[in-house]
């Protein structure tokens, strides 16, 4: 067994009761939701004299992705588990440092320090975040600077433009000009930036109910 499956075998207990089951063939847990999932995604980096762990927190809506990701040039085989909010934990905790650190098979000072931090950040975030306007808040409120949501800043763009639309919160065709000059301000491929004007045309006449 692998280390990192070692550390999600030690926390499944602390994240069970909070309806998390762990991910078939990955490091993770899922927690399956009528309208999409919630994740937990564990990373461990195993020295001789301790262990770094990493943990970061997803959701999916189906809407948004089933939307989006047609255009975002991903695997399709990931389709299915592509997530529309991806956070390290120590972001929404505002630590300095990336990883929790313990000794190796030491599962008490795991639990002491992953533990406080799922209850202090990670069960809030999923309570917040898996509201659509919360959402589309945290995408579109300042559609020039990064989303903390997620990394990649093209991507977040058909992400942002889907949650307009579903909660009528943004002028279509305003938002959509200003993803389009951040697309072309990074420097997103041309074949990106052309399947982003065929979306947002798309978008504007497609109807969620």
């Amino acid at each position: 067994m692998s280390v990192a499956n070692e550390v999600c075998q030690a926390i499944w207990p602390w994240v069970e009761e909070q309806g998390f089951r762990p991910w078939e063939g990955r490091s993770a847990f899922m927690r399956k939701r009528q309208d999409g999932f919630h994740a937990l995604l564990i990373s461990v980096s195993p020295y001789p004299e301790e262990w770094w762990v990493e943990v970061q927190v997803g959701i999916r809506l189906d809407l948004v992705e089933e939307s989006a990701f047609q255009f975002t040039q991903g695997l399709q085989d990931f389709h299915p588990y592509s997530l529309t909010a991806h956070v390290p934990l120590h972001v929404l905790s505002g630590s300095a440092y990336k990883r929790f650190i313990c000794p190796p098979n030491d599962w008490a000072t795991l639990r002491q320090e992953v533990e406080p931090a799922l209850h202090e950040h990670a069960w809030p975030f999923f309570e917040k975040y898996s509201q659509l306007l919360a959402l589309e808040n945290a995408y579109n409120s300042d559609p020039r600077s990064a989303c903390f949501l997620h990394a990649n800043r093209f991507y977040r763009c058909f992400r942002g433009m889907v949650l307009a639309k579903a909660t009528h919160q943004r002028q279509m065709a305003t938002l959509g000009q200003i993803y389009a000059d951040e697309l072309n301000r990074h420097g997103a491929p041309e074949q990106l930036q052309v399947q982003f004007q065929q979306f947002g045309a798309l978008l504007i006449q497609t109807s969620f109910n």
